[in-house]
């Protein structure tokens, strides 16, 4: 029988991984220890390997190295050790990660994963029609990471149809309610609902073939207008602040719980770019359990 993780405890499983990594690299760098530094490095080539093989997300290709190059700058708090050819292999695979980046983007829907998507890549990559002439597939990772066609979608919607009155966000309101406790909670799916409102999603087999990531100012705008993007871009940023403050992440003194809650962040971050407001419901589930488990006496 397959059971299925409720969302944060899922997070926290999957980002393992990462904090491992990071735990390394910034001992390694903090104390001088060649070894850890090597074993960080052999962690984050295999887990970005493991992405490369069986990830639709292309980021987490490049996140492993990412944590791994600010675990040992927090560490070693100096940027000299990063000239020094230990940290050549990084940069390789970094440099290797934006070479593959559109490739990907072009034709993940379409390649299977595991060890054959290696061989898929390579055909394609020397394939002369490699990369999709269509320009909206031809996105490089800088121009991946701007959210301006979503803010211009949800500012047409308002022109047209005037502010959604919390419409947007209403679904929030019973997020924080367990599924056991309500089995037949409907699924929240914000991106769906506005893929919906902007005409670029059907439904396919009970469920829907798209979803748009509305961005937390453009569900602000969507449901509120002006002053609801001021009034909640600046809760939000609270709200970011004290959960960033909770992890203690400069601390010298190493603090496991912390730290896998600020590397959560930061992950969050990367792979949540453009999400709305819906992230911070994992947010603050992720930091609940990681809170309940720091108050649990052995």
């Amino acid at each position: 029988m397959n059971v299925a993780l409720p969302g944060a405890f899922q997070s926290l499983i999957s980002l393992a991984p990462l904090v491992a990594i990071f735990v390394l690299s910034r001992f390694a760098g903090k104390l001088n220890y060649s070894f850890l530094f090597r074993r960080a490095v052999a962690l984050a080539i295999f887990s970005s390997f493991n992405a490369l093989l069986f990830s639709y997300l292309r980021v987490e290709i490049l996140l492993p190295f990412i944590v791994l190059i600010l675990g040992f700058y927090l560490g070693a708090n100096s940027l000299k050790p990063f000239f020094t050819i230990s940290f050549v292999p990084i940069a390789i695979a970094i440099a290797f990660f934006f070479s593959i980046f559109e490739l990907l983007g072009s034709y993940r829907e379409n390649i299977s994963t595991g060890f054959a998507r290696l061989g898929q890549l390579n055909e394609l990559y020397y394939s002369q029609n490699a990369v999709n002439e269509d320009p909206e597939y031809k996105l490089s990772a800088f121009d991946r990471s701007s959210n301006l066609a979503q803010l211009s979608a949800a500012v047409d919607l308002v022109d047209n149809y005037g502010p959604y009155q919390g419409e947007a966000s209403a679904p929030l309101l019973v997020a924080f309610i367990p599924r056991f406790l309500w089995p037949e909670k409907p699924k929240i799916a914000l991106g769906v609902w506005y893929a919906l409102e902007l005409g670029v999603a059907i439904e396919v087999d009970d469920w829907f073939n798209n979803s748009v990531n509305m961005t937390i100012p453009g569900q602000l705008y969507l449901d509120f207008g002006w002053i609801g993007l001021i009034i909640g871009s600046i809760f939000t940023g609270i709200l970011l602040q004290l959960l960033w403050k909770a992890t203690d992440f400069y601390s010298p003194t190493f603090n496991l719980l912390g730290t896998f809650y600020g590397v959560y962040l930061l992950f969050s971050a990367f792979t949540g770019i453009g999400a709305d407001l819906q992230i911070f419901v994992t947010f603050i589930a992720v930091y609940l359990i990681l809170l309940v488990i720091s108050l649990v006496k052995p």
